[in-house]
């Protein structure tokens, strides 16, 4: 029924408008909301159709008066927009603008895009002048003017630098802007300053800058030039004792060619130096008898910037007597290897009218009379042994040794300082061996003179250490020898606290073995003995005196390394009659050094020397020694008696198991005493590794809680010595307890 009124009255208004149209009135349309009840689905149409018009916006349509109309929307009515005015904007410089337009029923708005274009009649702005730019915009028709003022732009000043030396500098300033605007400024007198960077050196240049200023429109501007500043004369504070300079490394010596002949006229230290060779010898004849005075002349040659002192022959020192005798000195040197390629020679503190020199340099030996080269660097004869007889000349065969008249032979002994020595000899005259030693401080050989075949060494600060015997015979000699001997340690005897001598060169004690005993030891109150064993490392000692005769406390124990002077004395543990060490470490020569000073006589005393062992797990492992038993794969070891609190020990070696087996498999049961098996809480396995014990956790590998059995993996691991040992500490007494059995089985 609602639909039927509907329809009815639908029909009802399109008859009166079209009536009204015929009649020529202007028809006003009205929106007129009726409600009429409508169906569910008439409601979703109308409400669809109302959507799709608020999207179209209802169409446009150009007026008569070039308006624009819009039907629309949900206000009500149809928009008419007019032409309003140009909006104008500008963005870095660029001028947009938009055509506004605007509805005359409720002023609403549309904006549309207008040309924009610059017109010719512009005018760009000059450094000095404004300039102007005419935007002009237009839109369907309608146009609009716009001007744009540029203020002047000003000068932008760059400015370029010309320097006439170092008094004068030309600042010449252009504009960018407009590069016909220039403007030059110059700098000169007081404004242009200068200071020194870097000063110069006898090893580098130095450094002075100027600095031109100049002032243009209330502004300072500045330019700099750099000027090299020569090497300058070496300081006298940089230069060393070798006449070299530190700072730059030059000689300021002179350089002399060798074997050449060279006048000097110097006063002071005079320097100079010649290309050299290893073990080229360099003589040095001095030809001059007019020289007031000379002191030492020493040679050296420079390795890495360490100068070694090169030794010099006959005459290191020379004096005004030997110009005066006519004995002109002849120097001589022998070169090592150097850095370089140079041998230095400086001869100090002389005055002189001229100083000739002639010099040569060749490989050619100059030998002293004990066989030496001067030059240091050679020897005719041969190092031989305190206590030992020297057979002179050459074998001939028959077991007899034959020495021509005046074939000279050499012979060199290593001897201490402030010691007396024996010269035996037989078959020769004692007008035939003469004895020197090489001074340390003039490098002149010295004769040792013999009184009933004993010569004295003299001290440290002059000797070497090094005794050279001349065999210069006048006849043949047949079987013919010399021997020398330590006579005496000095005078008086000088021997230290502990048995050494105390020029050094030995021991006045005993030397015995470790496990030995001493017998029929005689000492004096007072006095002391001296005794000294050999020591194997790691292990412990005990000496003493079960006779009673020698207390233990007089007894003490040192290391000492004699090329230190450091003594050592080693903690001991006293139990009567004997002492004990600590474990020992290794010594310079690995002897224990014993020293006995009793509080009173000791008559027929005895020392006792024993090797302690310091067993871990069964083995000592210094030596090696071993207090247990090698197992052997699947054969069961014999049945054990072991005490409460003591250790039963096995080994077993790793290269003896299956590589698929890597597990050690111990079984603690016997078969033929079953319940005396021993638990296994009370069996460890170890294995040493780098020195140290590692233990191998009993592993319970198939989840057996077996107590007889144990399961040890050795997967990955190495050993010292390539074995694994079994250590068994018993916790009670057993008697037949059952023998180990080691099996090998899979991971």
């Amino acid at each position: 029924m609602k639909a039927f009124f509907g329809k009815i009255w639908a029909w009802v208004l399109a008859h009166k408008v079209l009536a009204a149209i015929i009649a020529g009135a202007t028809v006003v349309v009205l929106t007129v909301a009726i409600v009429v009840p409508v169906s569910v689905s008439s409601a979703k149409k109308r409400k669809a159709a109302e959507q799709e018009t608020q999207q179209s916006g209802g169409g446009s349509q150009q007026n008569n008066d070039g308006g624009k109309q819009q039907g629309g929307g949900d206000q009500g009515h149809t928009h008419s927009y007019t032409f309003d005015s140009f909006v104008w904007t500008t963005t870095a410089g660029n001028y947009t603008a938009k055509a506004k337009y605007v509805c005359a029923a409720d002023s609403a708005e549309e904006l549309h895009d207008a040309t924009v274009t610059k017109l010719g009649s512009s005018t760009a702005a000059t450094c000095e002048a404004a300039g102007v730019n005419h935007w002009h915009a237009e839109y369907e028709g309608h146009t609009d003017d716009k001007d744009e003022n540029l203020a002047a732009l000003g000068h932008n000043w760059q400015v370029s630098w010309q320097w006439e030396g170092y008094t004068t500098a030309t600042a010449t300033f252009t504009c960018a802007n407009d590069a016909s605007h220039t403007h030059q400024e110059v700098a000169s007198g007081s404004a242009i300053t200068n200071e020194v960077i870097n000063q110069p050196s006898c090893a580098a240049t130095g450094l002075k800058r100027y600095t031109a200023t100049v002032s243009f429109e209330e502004q300072n501007y500045t330019n700099t030039k750099d000027e090299s500043m020569a090497i300058v004369d070496h300081a006298p504070a940089n230069i060393d004792e070798h006449n070299f300079c530190t700072l730059c490394g030059e000689y300021l010596g002179d350089t002399k060619a060798t074997n050449t002949d060279f006048s000097v006229n110097a006063s002071g230290t005079y320097f100079f130096r010649v290309p050299c060779n290893p073990g080229q010898h360099f003589w040095f004849l001095l030809e001059n008898n007019e020289m007031q005075a000379v002191g030492a002349v020493r040679g050296y040659i420079r390795n890495n910037d360490e100068f070694i002192q090169q030794a010099g022959a006959y005459n290191a020192f020379i004096d005004q007597d030997d110009i005066d005798n006519g004995d002109y000195p002849t120097l001589m040197f022998v070169s090592d290897s150097s850095s370089d390629g140079y041998l230095y020679i400086e001869i100090e503190e002389y005055t002189n009218a001229g100083l000739d020199f002639d010099m040569s340099a060749n490989t050619e030996h100059l030998y002293n009379d004990a066989g030496l080269c001067v030059g240091g660097d050679s020897y005719l004869g041969s190092p031989e042994e305190l206590y030992t007889d020297i057979y002179l000349g050459t074998e001939d065969g028959e077991g007899h040794y034959q020495l021509a008249a005046d074939d000279q032979e050499y012979y060199s002994f290593i001897c201490e300082p402030n010691h007396s020595y024996r010269l035996g000899k037989d078959l020769i005259s004692a007008d035939e061996i003469y004895v020197y030693y090489v001074s340390r401080t003039t490098h002149e050989l010295v004769e040792l003179v013999r009184s009933a075949g004993v010569f004295n060494t003299p001290m440290s600060t002059v000797f070497d250490g090094n005794v050279y015997v001349a065999i210069c015979p006048m006849a043949a000699c047949v079987d013919a020898y010399i021997r020398i001997t330590v006579e005496g340690h000095g005078d008086p005897l000088q021997f230290d606290d502990y048995g050494f001598c105390a020029a050094g060169d030995g021991y006045i004690g005993n030397i015995v073995s470790s496990d030995s005993t001493e017998t029929s030891i005689n000492i004096s109150e007072g006095e002391k003995a001296f005794y000294a064993f050999q020591f194997d490392p790691g292990h412990k000692y005990s000496f003493g005196d079960d006779t009673g005769e020698i207390s233990y406390d007089w007894i003490k124990a040192y290391v000492i390394d004699k090329s230190s002077d450091e003594i050592t004395p080693l903690a001991l543990t006293h139990s009567n009659p004997f002492n004990f060490t600590d474990v020992m470490v290794e010594s310079a020569d690995n002897y224990i050094y014993l020293v006995i000073e009793p509080t009173a006589d000791v008559i027929a005393g005895e020392l006792q020397i024993t090797t302690i062992h310091v067993y871990e797990h069964g083995l000592c492992v210094p030596c090696g020694d071993y207090l247990g038993t090698q197992l052997t794969l699947d054969v069961a070891a014999a049945d054990i008696t072991v005490s409460s609190g003591e250790h039963v020990y096995f080994n077993f070696d790793l290269a003896d198991l299956p590589a698929n087996k890597p597990v050690l498999e111990i079984t603690y049961t016997s078969s033929t005493n079953p319940s005396t098996s021993i638990g296994y809480d009370i069996v460890s396995v170890w294995y040493l590794k780098d020195g140290e014990w590692v233990e191998i956790e009993d592993n319970d590998l198939y989840g057996n809680s077996n107590w007889d059995v144990g399961y040890f993996p050795t997967m990955g691991i190495t050993t010292d010595d390539g074995n694994v040992y079994i250590d068994i500490h018993a916790d009670k007494n057993y008697t037949n307890s059952p023998g180990f059995v080691v099996s090998a089985v899979t991971e």
